[in-house]
């Protein structure tokens, strides 16, 4: 969908299913600045919402489709990052959490758009191998911890119906996927992941369904990965598409699934 040799990620549908929203540095290939970047599903009226020297990543919309969120990491050695909030017409950039040598990336609305879920590494012991999933209101009020883990709880995604969220999670030999309350409580492993994603398999970026009957996600094993589908129970697996680090094109590798508004 979009010509060009540069590097793209994070590709998020708007709640209508007309826009796509993207991160992109398209003056590199290396993908070392990106911003966030709009555009029709049929890869027509690009628009970049971002600019200048940071780094802008995994944008997410507001179920109303008006705004977008997303992470905007500093230049330099620290790379530290906090969450904005920008409107599609690329008007009111806010930032909503704020901090001194903080970590806050990958942020997601619930389904009601009053709360946003992200990842940050507030809590972190001077390790540097914990990050939590917090929760805020939509305006930055009332950040508190929502998933508070040992070790790296990421990726949040609200079921449709705003009573759940799906994430990863370093515990148990993961990472793996977990479902929870949308509160944080009654924590439930779903995939059994083990030994890493290189030299076992790991369970990364679920992602639900419209309908909450179903969510994708990532198996990934070495240089192999595969991107399947499950019930919220965590029955009913079924492989997708396949793919590898050594090949290109079809047979690639596969990242992080984003389902369209329609899809089943």
């Amino acid at each position: 969908m979009l010509s060009s040799d540069a590097s793209a990620e994070a590709p998020a549908y708007s709640p209508d299913g007309r826009l796509i929203a993207f991160a992109a540095d398209l003056d590199s290939v290396a993908a070392t600045r990106p911003r966030i970047y709009l555009m029709r599903v049929d890869g027509g009226g690009l628009r970049q919402l971002t600019a200048g020297a940071q780094r802008d990543d995994h944008p997410s919309f507001s179920p109303d489709g008006r705004s977008i969120v997303f992470d905007r990491t500093t230049t330099g050695v620290d790379h530290y990052s906090h969450i904005f909030l920008v409107r599609v017409d690329a008007s009111g950039l806010r930032q909503l959490t704020h901090g001194a040598e903080v970590r806050d990336t990958d942020p997601t609305f619930a389904p009601n758009g009053k709360a946003i879920a992200f990842v940050s590494e507030r809590a972190d012991d001077g390790t540097g191998d914990r990050f939590d999933i917090f929760s805020m209101r939509s305006d930055g009020t009332r950040l508190k911890p929502l998933i508070d883990g040992p070790l790296k709880d990421e990726e949040p995604d609200f079921s449709p119906d705003g009573r759940s969220i799906a994430f990863t999670s370093n515990l148990h030999d993961g990472p793996n996927v977990f479902v929870a309350r949308a509160d944080g409580r009654h924590v439930r492993q779903l995939t059994k992941g083990h030994g890493g994603c290189f030299r076992g398999r790991c369970y990364l970026s679920p992602s639900w369904a419209p309908d909450g009957k179903h969510i994708a996600f990532l198996a990934q094993a070495g240089e192999s990965s595969k991107l399947a589908v499950m019930q919220p129970n965590g029955s009913g697996v079924k492989v997708i598409a396949e793919g590898s680090e050594g090949e290109e094109g079809p047979g690639g590798p596969i990242f992080g699934p984003a389902w369209g508004p329609a899809s089943r």
